[in-house]
């Protein structure tokens, strides 16, 4: 796994997967998942990433306001990458996080707990984690890539049906491999 840039929430998103940070995106370096945030400028790095990667990943869009919707120019432009990825998938933003002095360890710890346990927001966000794990399941020859980890068996679908969805996005709900990008 890999961002575009740093502070896109790479690291949390690895943590959270037990997956392998790579750190920012460096050209023909084959990962399963790219990560950015869901502004325009960001979304425009991994159209640059994705010109240079071996195969198609997945790319993750984290939020980067609490629900804001995302802009018209960033859907325009994620439609516009999407045939060169392997989905793309939604990350909400957990906003109580960002005043966490170690929220890599709550993410570390999040798919092992009960779902009972979280808050909203980090239901939203396990629900999300689960469209990222079963599209890296789906790539082709998944178990030969470099940042491959045992993907935790905990049952991230598992969360209660009153679970707070995802931000509104919006603009994107892909998460199976070849899908399209398809307006809210």
């Amino acid at each position: 796994m890999a961002g575009v840039a740093g502070g896109v929430g790479t690291s949390v998103l690895a943590a959270a997967v037990g997956g392998v940070d790579r750190g920012v995106y460096r050209a023909q370096t084959e990962v399963a998942v790219v990560v950015c945030r869901s502004t325009v400028s960001s979304v425009g790095g991994a159209a640059h990433a994705l010109q240079h990667t071996p195969g198609p990943p997945v790319l993750a869009v984290v939020d980067d306001a609490p629900g804001a919707a995302w802009g018209t120019n960033t859907r325009n432009r994620l439609r516009s990458i999407e045939p060169h990825t392997a989905g793309i998938v939604p990350i909400p933003l957990v906003t109580v996080w960002r005043d966490m002095l170690r929220p890599i360890q709550r993410a570390a710890q999040l798919l092992a707990l009960d779902p009972a346990e979280l808050s909203k927001p980090e239901r939203a966000l396990v629900r999300a984690l689960g469209q990222v794990i079963d599209a890296v399941l789906a790539l082709p020859d998944h178990a030969a890539l470099p940042d491959h980890a045992a993907l935790p068996e905990h049952d991230v679908r598992s969360a209660p049906a009153d679970a707070a969805p995802a931000a509104p996005v919006g603009p994107v709900v892909v998460a199976s491999p070849g899908a399209r990008v398809r307006p809210a």
